[in-house]
């Protein structure tokens, strides 16, 4: 025959609130990814204007058969890659 012991509500552990470690590791859990976002848009940020730098300055268009600076007149001689890091860094 089974205890009427183990079935009572006092033989149970009552859980009425979280886990400790649990509740204070959930803010961490997001604290994280919100810490590395700011660093990965500013890399992002640099990467596009990298890519627009060039595509603007060092690189030939075949419809237009210069770079689009210049055709726009803003430079008059096609960029190395020197020349666009010359330019940016001073």
């Amino acid at each position: 025959m089974e205890s009427s012991e183990s079935n009572t509500p006092d033989s149970r552990p009552l859980r009425l609130l979280p886990d400790p470690l649990d509740y204070s590791s959930r803010p961490l859990r997001l604290l994280r990814p919100l810490r590395l976002l700011p660093k990965e848009v500013g890399n992002l940020a640099a990467a596009v204007a990298l890519h627009v730098a060039h595509y603007n300055f060092c690189r030939i268009h075949g419809s237009l058969k210069m770079t689009p600076a210049m055709a726009a007149g803003v430079i008059g001689e096609l960029w190395t890659i020197e020349d666009l890091y010359d330019a940016v860094m001073g």
